[in-house]
């Protein structure tokens, strides 16, 4: 059997360190309910809040912080959500 590449999540810091986190079943589930209870709908209603928290929780999961949610939020310059094949992952399939 394949073994299939784990979507990532890339968190870039305003001090320009980056993190590169798991987009785990445990951090979706986190974000998706954290989404219904803050009133945001489901992820496809308010993707970038979700994949936001996602983003946190998987942040959280892994100790690379244990500040509030809005407090992390804002030491963040850009969150983008990696998928497995990308053509930014191999440049020379880009073309």
């Amino acid at each position: 059997m394949a073994s299939k590449k784990q979507k990532t999540i890339t968190v870039t810091y305003q001090d320009g360190h980056v993190d590169t986190l798991a987009f785990s079943p445990a951090a979706r589930s986190k974000g998706e309910e954290h989404a219904q209870l803050a009133g945001w709908g489901g992820p496809g209603d308010s993707p970038q809040r979700y994949l936001f928290y996602t983003a946190y929780a998987a942040a959280r999961m892994s100790g690379k912080t244990d500040q509030p949610y809005e407090g992390w939020l804002a030491t963040t310059v850009d969150i983008d959500m990696d998928e497995p094949g990308d053509p930014a992952e191999n440049p020379t399939t880009a073309y």
